[in-house]
């Protein structure tokens, strides 16, 4: 007599153990999914690199830097056990650090602190001598000279003509005031090329760094470059942003400035002048030693209409207004509150899309007017074009920062003006008393920032006497969304 116990369904009265009638169906649904085709998408892909075997991932993760391995470690179980073998660290604290490896004995855990440790001291050691330990309380930048002074910047003009590079070594440096950007002009040699047959202009940033830092030891490296093609058609086609009576200006970029002059029919440029902003300067200088530090963003939600506790309050301005010489306007604003109602913009690229008014300056703002910084500074503006002299290009720098000075969106271009004054609009008054000048600037990431003002010269000096700032809502979802996940 057979011991076996009977199933489980042939125990409950009224129900037929027809267990073999499921397996069957089982495995006909098993049969039909093997016979449809493999999906090839990016979870496929992941699920490959998830499978593969631990020794092969330690050899991958070697070569990457310790923070991208770090960033690598959170995707996944599989990635963070492979992460934390003592070989894995043990190779990549050799490969960075060679002449210290007979020093450092001990588990992963040790090798891992010490190499992250290195990292970031030598990070650390490295924006100390850039001041950047003590940053300015409402721009967040450093003393851009003091930077130039301990890593050797040299700004190089490259032009192509007929399959011939020319390189131009910038002589005249400008950094503005308070350290937002620069101002870099080249005049010399220019005269030497045939522009007629020029191709491309570009400009090339090598910054060779203090030797005696181990995160930017011997680095030479191309760190910035702005490419355009030139062509003498084009150029002498294309309406000038600002004249004067001497030279007329050009864009060729939103950073890159070409000055022709006028008379000349060989078109040789009176000089070339490159805008270029500290924070651009310092992030490819960062990007380029690979020190980057690691900070895991704060575990927030973000919802799909911003709020006051997302970034709407508290927000930092600076909007410095300069020539290729002095400033103009210099101030920072903060904090900022945003107005309660939103306005639309019709037409332009974004067609409709809705902007937060900052109110900087005006009746609206909490401040009627601020004096420039640069009370002495002389200004003499015609009306729609500068006066002749090179040093009368007007330059906006604009930066957005949140609570927490990271920056929302930031703009520095040459912008058009539109002078007015108080009973009609003569062309031939220069810029006086009760005068002013009107100016709009659109740019940032995404057209994501808009700047409206205006400067009236008292007897004191030029003042702002409205401002406002409109930042797109887009920009700003896209911004939170970003960085506070």
């Amino acid at each position: 007599m057979s011991t076996r116990k009977p199933s489980g369904d042939a125990r409950v009265p009224g129900r037929a153990a027809h267990r073999g009638r499921a397996r069957t169906s089982g495995m006909r649904m098993q049969q039909a999914r093997r016979r449809q085709p493999r999906r090839r998408d990016a979870t496929a892909a992941y699920l490959t690199w998830a499978t593969l075997p631990e020794e092969l991932l330690e050899h991958i993760f070697s070569w990457l830097h310790p923070v991208d391995i770090l960033r690598c470690a959170c995707t996944c179980k599989h990635w963070q056990a492979a992460s934390q073998q003592q070989r894995l660290w043990k190779d990549v604290f050799a490969r960075r650090f060679p002449k210290l490896v007979p020093k450092v004995s001990g588990n992963a855990i040790t090798w891992r602190q010490q190499c992250l440790t290195r990292i970031f001291k030598s990070r650390q050691a490295f924006m100390q001598r850039a001041g950047a330990l003590t940053p300015d309380r409402y721009t967040g930048s450093q003393d851009l000279g003091n930077f130039l002074r301990q890593a050797s910047a040299v700004f190089v003009l490259r032009i192509t003509a007929d399959n011939q590079t020319h390189n131009v070594i910038a002589k005249h440096i400008k950094s503005a005031e308070h350290r937002l950007g620069t101002v870099v002009q080249w005049t010399k040699k220019l005269n030497e090329i045939d522009w007629q047959r020029v191709d491309s202009v570009s400009v090339l940033l090598s910054i060779i760094a203090d030797p005696r830092l181990d995160a930017c030891r011997s680095r030479a490296r191309v760190l910035l470059c702005r490419s355009h093609v030139y062509k003498h058609a084009t150029v002498t086609a294309a309406p000038p942003v600002a004249q004067t009576d001497l030279v007329s200006l050009t864009t060729l970029d939103r950073s890159l400035v070409l000055g022709l002059w006028k008379d000349d029919p060989s078109h040789t440029p009176a000089f070339v002048a490159l805008n270029v902003t500290y924070a651009a300067l310092l992030g490819a200088v960062l990007h380029a030693s690979e020190t980057r530090m690691y900070v895991p963003p704060p575990a927030a939600a973000v919802d799909d209409d911003i709020s006051t506790r997302y970034g709407m309050i508290d927000y930092h301005v600076v909007v410095q207004v300069r020539t290729l010489q002095h400033t103009v306007f210099l101030n920072a604003f903060s904090p900022v509150d945003c107005l309660p109602t939103f306005t639309s913009l019709g037409g332009g690229h974004r067609g409709g899309a809705k902007y937060a008014v900052l109110p900087l300056l005006g009746p609206d703002a909490r401040q009627s007017h601020l004096p420039c910084d640069s009370t002495d500074t002389t200004l003499v503006w015609k009306c729609e074009h500068f006066s002749a002299s090179l040093d009368d290009a007007l330059l906006v720098d604009v930066v957005v920062r949140d609570g927490s000075m990271a920056v929302v969106a930031e703009t520095s271009q040459l912008v058009p003006i539109d002078h007015q004054t108080a009973d009609e609009r003569r062309d031939d008054y220069a810029f006086s008393e009760g005068e002013s000048l009107r100016f709009c600037v659109t740019g940032g990431d995404e057209l994501g920032i808009q700047l409206e003002g205006s400067i009236i010269k008292e007897e004191d000096g030029p003042i702002v006497h409205t401002l406002r700032v409109l930042l797109s809502l887009d920009r700003v979802n896209t911004h939170f969304s970003r960085n506070y996940k």
